[in-house]
């Protein structure tokens, strides 16, 4: 449960199994996988490759939504509009 590589898969999983046994599990891995997901985001922004900046943010807020990392999405874009 704690092994997975893509954002999509912790988030199918929590879709059919939100209370299941490994749902603790699996969100702590979802929240990392997002948060090295935003680390990306920076560092794309950083030297101007927008394009994989924004497919990144699109992954975050499609599949790990209530993720730390989203949060800091959202907060930013609010800061910055």
């Amino acid at each position: 449960a704690s092994t997975y590589k893509e954002l999509a898969n912790g988030a199918a999983y929590l879709k059919s199994f939100p209370t299941g046994e490994h749902a603790a599990a699996v969100t702590e891995r979802l929240n990392s996988l997002a948060e090295k997901l935003h680390g990306e985001v920076i560092l794309y922004q950083t030297v101007g490759d927008h394009v994989k900046g924004i497919e990144r943010i699109q992954q975050i807020l499609t599949h790990a939504p209530n993720s730390p990392a989203a949060e800091k999405l959202r907060q930013s874009m609010v800061l910055e509009s």
